[in-house]
């Protein structure tokens, strides 16, 4: 007959014999080996199959099924225990960064109204005196000049930075890809106009994410003047 342990929640989790400080996980494994010695009778039960159990152990059954519960409990409050300190202290960390991150993001937005509104500034002034430029060539006549010269000042100003760009296009892969993109053309999986070596239009077609046989995805980055 098994030997029903009562717990002590208390002692259980008490590391024998530790002095000093301790790190949680040293503290953990004390615990736990406390809490094993305490189910080591009780794991017997663990052997027993369904149906096999018979009237008379059924008070001792439920007996045991409380001391396991209490050792489960006892276990959760030793992990709590020594996780809460741990979690209460990564939080108090990470409102200290938060509270940086957020003065970072309102002073990232300011600059970012001050550049807007000095764009918007230059870009009013461009285009007053397109529009000026653009009415003295109506005058003459000159109305495609007129309308180049509105359309360049309605574009936003470039800020003075270089960023990088990535340009996607297609290439065929030699005889080989060649005779895979004419298979597909005509089977109807890929448009007629590839055939025709329009660059643009198959450079068009694998920046918008298609797959064409015999042509391999390159991707290129260069340095262009941003706005």
């Amino acid at each position: 007959m098994s030997k029903i342990v009562k717990l002590n929640p208390s002692k259980a989790l008490v590391p024998q014999g530790s002095q000093g400080f301790q790190a949680p996980e040293e503290i953990a494994k004390a615990q736990l080996l406390s809490l094993v010695k305490v189910l080591e009778p009780i794991k017997e039960w663990g052997f027993i199959k369904p149906g096999a159990l018979s009237l008379a152990r059924r008070e001792e059954a439920e007996k045991t099924m409380v001391a396991l519960r209490e050792l489960k409990d006892t276990a959760e409050k030793g992990r709590v225990a020594l996780t809460k300190p741990l979690l209460d202290e990564k939080k108090r960390l990470d409102d200290l960064y938060k509270g940086f991150q957020s003065a970072v993001g309102v002073l990232d937005s300011h600059v970012w109204s001050l550049i807007k509104a000095a764009r918007d500034q230059e870009a009013a002034i461009a285009q007053k005196a397109a529009e000026k430029i653009a009415k003295a060539a109506e005058k003459k006549g000159a109305v495609q000049f007129a309308e180049d010269v509105r359309a360049q000042a309605a574009e936003p100003p470039a800020l003075a930075v270089l960023q990088e760009q990535t340009i996607v296009r297609g290439e065929v892969e030699g005889a080989p890809g060649l005779i895979l993109l004419v298979k597909a053309v005509a089977k109807g999986e890929v448009p007629l106009a590839v055939l025709d070596f329009n660059q643009s239009a198959i450079n068009q077609l694998i920046r918008g994410g298609m797959t064409l046989p015999g042509v391999k995805r390159v991707e290129e980055t260069i340095a262009k003047r941003g706005r």
